[in-house]
């Protein structure tokens, strides 16, 4: 089992979604964050969240 690492993405809605272990298991937690859109606009969305479950 692989160690699940904090990561931050943007999501198609404009939300930032943050990917933590709570009680060792991954939680994405999607919280809205617009003001970061400039800075991660620029990334590809199919990149930044992978296959959890």
């Amino acid at each position: 089992m692989e160690t699940c690492k904090p990561i931050q993405a943007l999501m198609a809605s404009g939300e930032i979604a943050s990917r933590q272990e709570r009680s060792g298991r991954c939680m994405v937690i999607v919280v809205p964050e617009p003001r970061r859109l400039s800075i991660i606009n620029s990334v590809p969305k199919n990149v930044l969240l992978p296959n959890v479950g």
